[in-house]
């Protein structure tokens, strides 16, 4: 005899997979919750066909973990009894398998029955009959894990050349093993030596070039500032990397020197990029998260009360307000409520949210227009953006800041700055806006530099609202 005891909260209708397997002698009981009470139409046909003794035990959730102890519970007192074979729990928590280590070791006389956990009916059942610890699939969690880390890592590595390379002086006429791609060693060598003079003799030019445009520098200085020209990706970037070695004015100096060089630099390069350039700019306009509205906060709270406090609800709300997808979902609420309890709040919400997202996924989705004019459309959105203010007020925000901080800051710095503000709508909004522009340490160089114009942007805007 065995029985299953089933975490039907965690692993839902997948881990009652292979329960038609089971015979009249075994039993399973299923611990449900208010979180976790639906079953598919086809699971529920091949509960209704197994032979097995099938009992539902409804768990009152008001802590944490409560289902898990209740379940631990009975699963001791089953064994007391010593009517079972194996006992398995059905769950895709780890914690479990604590459970087997204790009834294996800790008791000399400890009866003989088997505690097991799997991820599912079926495993239990291949594990009863050949003795082998089966092989889990991860879960949700630890796959969006897994997606998180992978964002995080920058991959660099090329991918693999499928075929075997080997470098030989022998004629490819004598090699027939296959798969194989033979190049002379010498051929190899010439490649190297002229990738290698190619590759010195552009950084001596771009060097030259550098000690060209500022006489006055030293030929180390100017090698640095080649490297930052050579393997930055845009002007700010380029800004910024010069920023970290230099003081403010020699930055400023040094980058409007080399600025026009580094567009010739990389002029190939703007032709390649422009078209994903532009689908990056519409993603970014029309990627916005979805927020919760009147009915979904009544969804909410038909799962949270009694789960989640007045504080945590209103901190889910806002999670989900700033989340996109799943992941970023998954993402905010470890971060929000810490592991555990961020996870537990998590899996009771995720299926509303996917329900939630998906609603939006049935409307078209409206093409805007290329953009043809980069510097004429950001000013278009930058007005639209900001708060109308009288007497041309829209103008003198960008004049003031360019008489403010126009010695300190670039011009291009300067037009960033003023497209965060217009779209910020508190300090905190613009503080982060600047950070995220120009990192943290110039970021907070210059949000000091424009805190105070854009409090009192604010200010006029509400005074002319009033």
């Amino acid at each position: 005899m065995k029985s299953y005891l089933v975490d039907f909260e965690n692993v839902k209708s997948k881990g009652l997979a292979g329960i038609e397997k089971l015979c009249e002698d075994d039993r399973v009981i299923i611990f449900y919750s208010d979180n976790s009470d639906t079953i598919s139409f086809e699971m529920h046909c091949m509960v209704m066909r197994s032979k097995a003794d099938v009992q539902y035990i409804k768990v009152k959730v008001g802590g944490k973990n409560a289902l898990d102890f209740q379940l631990s519970t009975l699963l001791g007192y089953l064994v007391a009894k010593e009517l079972y074979t194996h006992i398995f729990v059905i769950s895709n928590d780890k914690g479990f398998d604590k459970l087997h280590d204790f009834w294996e070791n800790t008791f000399e006389d400890a009866p003989s029955c088997k505690v097991y956990r799997t991820q599912n009916i079926s495993a239990a059942i291949n594990y009863a009959k050949y003795n082998l610890p089966p092989i889990e699939e991860p879960t949700e969690e630890e796959q969006i894990a897994d997606e998180v880390k992978d964002i995080e890592i920058t991959q660099t590595a090329a991918e693999p050349i499928s075929a075997e390379i080997k470098v030989t002086d022998t004629p490819a006429d004598n090699i027939a093993e296959e798969g194989v791609i033979v190049v002379p060693e010498t051929l190899i060598d010439s490649f190297r030596e002229e990738q290698e003079h190619s590759a010195e003799d552009k950084e001596t030019d771009l060097t030259a070039k550098v000690m060209e445009l500022i006489p006055e520098i030293d030929e180390n200085s100017a090698h640095t500032i080649a490297d930052c020209m050579e393997n930055s990706q845009s002007k700010l970037e380029l800004h910024n990397a010069l920023a970290k070695l230099f003081d403010v004015d020699t930055t400023g100096k040094y980058y409007n020197a080399v600025k026009a060089e580094y567009v010739e630099l990389h002029k190939n390069d703007t032709a390649k990029t422009s078209e994903q350039n532009a689908a990056d700019d519409e993603e970014q306009q029309q990627g916005q998260p979805k927020k919760v509205d009147i009915a979904m906060k009544k969804r909410l709270h038909s799962i949270l009360d009694g789960i989640a406090t007045p504080d945590e609800f209103s901190g889910i709300v806002a999670q989900i307000n700033q989340s996109m997808t799943i992941q970023q979902l998954y993402i905010n609420m470890i971060q929000r409520f810490k592991k555990d309890r961020g996870r537990e709040l998590y899996n009771a919400i995720k299926d509303e949210y996917r329900e939630y997202i998906k609603e939006d996924e049935v409307k078209p989705k409206r093409k805007r227009k290329a953009k043809t004019d980069k510097a004429t459309d950001a000013k278009a959105d930058t007005a639209a953006a900001l708060p109308e203010q009288p007497d041309g007020g829209q103008q003198s925000v960008l004049e003031r800041l360019k008489a403010s901080v126009g010695d300190k800051m670039t011009d291009d710095e300067i037009n960033e700055v003023y497209k965060i503000m217009a779209n910020s709508s508190s300090s905190h909004d613009l503080y982060l806006g600047v950070i995220k522009q120009f990192r943290k340490s110039r970021g907070l160089t210059v949000y000091n530099y424009v805190k105070g114009e854009f409090r009192q942007m604010v200010a006029s805007a509400k005074g002319e609202g009033s």
